[in-house]
């Protein structure tokens, strides 16, 4: 048996407890998914361009295709302390698991550099710049810069890790103007926009939210809210576990997802 397949009988078995106590106790915490280099053991090799964005509940790897720009740039909103953080941190994980190293790197731009010191170590960063100084700025326009030249055409990708948009999104116009532009030509670039946002302040914001094409929901404690973000009373947004769980919706429902447990990082053979 592998270790997917004791998280899904794991998980199972917590849900069949919480349905008989009734209600969701907080007390009792919830199985931890796998390592990055387990779910890569037991899915076998993951396709080479793709990121793994987490784990769904049958223990299978979710992806993301960093070649097709269709899925637009991500949003990732929910509460605070709902776990945006460590799912951009997950996503800079999931760039050392790629066959070529640099083949996918990543840059970081956020409320709190020293929340980032381990993750600025990674053989894929290209830096991690505190939001209000303007080296971010500077960042953004280089990016910019070379996502726009006409021989950009090797196979590099680079994340954009924007831990609190709503900082850039006050910044001043050139740096704006950039990161408009990576928001809306950027995936098309291979420059993937990755950022947070608090849902408490998300509808104030929807000039730049309407710029996304793929949100992920963290737990949103209120329900008017989430169903006003989701447009959906059955996201159940209120039953996943803050920081480790996260929700998409797809054509055919919501698919809940949790990030994989730090460490463990293993290169795809």
């Amino acid at each position: 048996m592998t270790i997917s397949d004791q998280f899904t009988i794991a998980l199972q078995a917590f849900r069949e407890l919480e349905a008989e106590i009734g209600q969701r106790t907080r007390d009792v915490p919830a199985p931890p998914a796998p390592g990055f280099g387990q779910t890569v053991q037991d899915a076998g090799p993951l396709p080479a361009d793709s990121l793994l964005l987490g784990v769904a509940a049958d223990g299978l790897p979710l992806l993301l295709n960093l070649y097709d720009p269709a899925p637009g740039p991500v949003l990732v909103t929910g509460d605070k302390g709902c776990g945006k953080t460590a799912f951009l941190q997950t996503l800079a994980r999931s760039s050392d698991l790629m066959p070529d190293p640099g083949e996918v790197q990543f840059g970081v731009i956020t409320h709190a550099p020293d929340e980032w010191t381990e993750i600025e170590a990674l053989p894929g960063s290209m830096g991690v710049w505190p939001a209000a100084h303007s080296s971010a700025a500077r960042y953004l326009s280089r990016l910019a810069a070379w996502g726009g030249h006409p021989h950009n055409d090797g196979r590099t990708a680079v994340l954009l890790l924007v831990d609190g948009l709503d900082a850039l999104a006050l910044s001043d116009s050139v740096a704006r103007q950039d990161l408009r532009w990576l928001l809306t030509y950027g995936p098309e670039h291979r420059i993937w926009p990755v950022a947070t946002f608090n849902a408490g302040r998300l509808p104030r914001f929807t000039t730049w939210t309407e710029l996304f094409g793929l949100f992920i929901f963290g737990y949103i404690r209120q329900p008017n809210l989430a169903d006003a973000l989701t447009g959906d009373t059955a996201a159940d947004l209120q039953g996943l576990f803050p920081g480790v769980q996260f929700s998409l919706h797809k054509p055919d429902g919501w698919l809940k997802f949790w990030i994989p447990s730090p460490g463990e990082e293993r290169s795809i053979t």
